[in-house]
Order: structure tokens, then C-alpha cells, then sequence
């Protein structure tokens, strides 16, 4: 179940890279927390969520990029992703070009949270387990 996890968060990235809300990857009653000082701020839940949450970043930012650098299994059920995102803030044309990594926790297939942090190191620490 390890690997098909890491496959699954790769596959809700290749989703949201294509321009596509990764419903069918993603459970109902997810829960996205960004990162604490993020271009988006505060929770987002369900699918509705979802869908505000990447309106939100989307219109902050212009022909953004993410691209899955790593992403490794902690355990049955969470998935570490490392993540390069790129592009230029909307409003000033300022480039952004933000290494970061999120856990994922998956059930039954689906994608039931996911966390961003600003480091790797600060996700590994936040979860109990170091680097």
C-alpha cells in the first residue's frame, strides 16, 4: 500500500499540474492546511475546499508550476512530498520559485489530508518522526 500512496500523491500533483481538481483522488471530507506563511492562508476542507483552495492560490499566482522533486512513504498510510512550485505573483510579476514539502495522509485510495510545510525537515518534525 506504501508505494501505491507515493504513486497516488504524484498522480493528485500531475492532476493540479494539468489544470485538473484531482476529485477522484481526493476524499469528500479532506483537509488542506497550508503552510504558515503561505500565498494562501488558513484550512480548507471537503471538496469544496478543494476547489477554493486552488482558486485562491491560483489567482494569486501566474503560470504556476509544481513539480514533484521527491516523495517517499513514512508508513501504510502517509506520503512525504518534497515540491518545487514556480511561477510569478499576479498582482507584481515578482517571481516565486518556493522548494517545500507537504504530508499526505491517504485512506482507502484517497487523499485525506495534506499539510504544507516549508521544509522537509519541518514536516519530518512536525509528524514525530526526524530526518
Amino acid at each position: 500500500m506504501s508505494q501505491e500512496n507515493v504513486e497516488i500523491v504524484r498522480r493528485w500533483w500531475a492532476s493540479l499540474e494539468a489544470g485538473e481538481l484531482p476529485f477522484d483522488l481526493t476524499d469528500e471530507n479532506v483537509r488542506i492546511d497550508n503552510i504558515e506563511q503561505p500565498v494562501v492562508q488558513g484550512a480548507f476542507h471537503g471538496h469544496d475546499g478543494l476547489r477554493r483552495w486552488w482558486h485562491d492560490f491560483t489567482e494569486s499566482l501566474a503560470d504556476i508550476h509544481h513539480e514533484v522533486l521527491d516523495a517517499t512513504a513514512l508508513d501504510a498510510e502517509r506520503v512525504l512530498a518534497e515540491i518545487r512550485s514556480q511561477g510569478h505573483f499576479r498582482d507584481t510579476g515578482l517571481p516565486i520559485d518556493l522548494r517545500w514539502a507537504s504530508i499526505f495522509s491517504l485512506r482507502n485510495g484517497k487523499v485525506v489530508h495534506a499539510a504544507g510545510y516549508l521544509s522537509a525537515r519541518e514536516a519530518l518534525k512536525a509528524v514525530g518522526l526526524e530526518e
